[in-house]
């Protein structure tokens, strides 16, 4: 007899639980992009172009409640096109990398996120729409990100 894996299972596997929020139009003063009830281990983020980013230049930050900018550090969105993805810490299967731009080692390991919220917000306005899929492993019981 044959099992067939899901496509969903798969990720459960590498990643943990995989919350998908958007598309959306991110903001220009912080927003909630997603709920943190109980503390969650962030194993990826991945922000992926539904609708093209205008030459407008736009940077995007991304947090946690314990800084706006854990997961997501100043990605560019500047004329972003569909299907175009935006990586957020933690890397996948990275524990560190070198930042060319600041020639400085970078250390990526697991990030907890406490109960609150994931926040985002863009520098400037954009037409450009988001969707974002974030892996993750309740570390308590209950604990979720949705």
């Amino acid at each position: 007899m044959t099992t067939i894996v899901q496509g969903g299972k798969i990720i459960e596997t590498g990643y943990g639980m995989l919350t998908t929020k958007g598309p959306s139009v991110a903001p220009t003063s912080s927003g909630n992009l997603a709920a943190v009830s109980g503390p969650c281990l962030i194993t990826s983020l991945w922000l992926i172009v539904t609708t093209v980013f205008t030459g407008t230049a736009t940077t995007l930050n991304v947090g946690t409640a314990a800084g706006a900018t854990t997961l997501v550090n100043a990605a560019t969105l500047t004329s972003l096109a569909v299907g175009s993805v935006i990586t957020g810490a933690p890397i996948p299967n990275a524990s560190s990398y070198w930042n060319s731009q600041s020639n400085t080692l970078v250390n990526v390991g697991p990030i907890v996120a406490a109960t609150g919220n994931i926040t985002w917000i863009a520098s400037a306005g954009n037409t450009g729409q988001l969707q974002a899929y974030i892996g993750w492993v309740p570390l308590a019981a209950g604990a979720q990100i949705s």
